[in-house]
């Protein structure tokens, strides 16, 4: 049995998963799947003390990583050795015990932690790391859009009041991080954007010839006015508003694919 087997199971099950359950108490709750992952990084330090992983810090500041926020990218995954590449991952997990620091989240998402294990099976056979399929920037939107199907969108509480699902939460936390993420999508311009493409009411708003930046303003608005009305996350997810901005943004995403696929040809 290789010294990596472990980590590449738990890698595998990463695939399709939905790395975080909930938010509970303003903090992340990770999947099944990525506490096993990281419970193999942690494993394989335990298990390899010759890698020397308690000097993390150390290691990647020798590889040209260093200072006060530490970024990868899977341009970066390129250039490490094994050595290197357990001591990122040592990082993305003790932030995560240590302070509740998510950061294992994006790297997930954003397919380094996918490329850290390719390349780590290169080096292991000798070959070129695969590279794997970048992701797209509304992906973990329509992964959260996916688990509203069949939702509730509302249950009762132990205390017998009625809060949203975790659905319902999951999806616009993720609206709340797209925004985050992508700073050329400005929130505080969604009412601008809607009020320039004829908006007037949500459940009646056209969103068929709508660009990307108009159907993100609208469930950014609608974040903005939930405070003003009661379970309107909710009620938008029950008139089929939210399903029908992510159809839009799905179809938007498809004609630039198809759009680039005939660049190529």
């Amino acid at each position: 049995m290789g010294k990596f087997d472990e980590l590449y199971k738990a890698a595998e099950a990463l695939k399709g998963d939905r790395p975080i359950e909930r938010i509970e108490r303003g903090y992340p709750v990770l999947s099944d799947a990525v506490n096993a992952f990281m419970k193999a990084v942690h494993g394989f330090h335990a298990a390899n003390p010759e890698y020397g992983l308690g000097d993390y810090f150390e290691i990647l500041e020798q590889n040209g990583f260093s200072g006060g926020s530490l970024q990868f990218d899977a341009e970066d995954v390129d250039s490490m050795d094994a050595r290197c590449i357990m001591a990122m991952l040592v990082f993305f997990t003790r932030a995560y015990h240590h302070s509740m620091n998510d950061m294992i989240v994006d790297y997930i998402k954003n397919g380094v932690v996918e490329k850290a294990v390719a390349r780590l099976k290169a080096l292991e056979s000798g070959e070129k790391a695969p590279e794997p399929k970048p992701a797209g920037r509304f992906d973990a939107l329509f992964e959260a859009a996916d688990a509203l199907e069949g939702d509730k969108y509302l249950e009762k509480g132990d205390d017998g009041d009625m809060y949203y699902t975790e659905a319902v939460n999951r999806f616009f936390d993720e609206v709340d991080r797209f925004f985050s993420d992508n700073p050329d999508f400005d929130p505080w311009e969604s009412r601008d954007i809607l009020m320039y493409n004829g908006f007037e009411n949500v459940y009646s708003f056209d969103l068929s010839d709508k660009d990307e930046h108009c159907v993100m303003a609208l469930l950014k608005e609608a974040m903005f006015n939930e405070r003003f009305h009661d379970f309107l996350l909710s009620t938008l997810c029950e008139e089929g508003v939210v399903q029908k901005a992510v159809a839009r943004l799905r179809e938007l995403e498809s004609e630039k694919t198809e759009g680039a696929a005939h660049e190529k040809e």
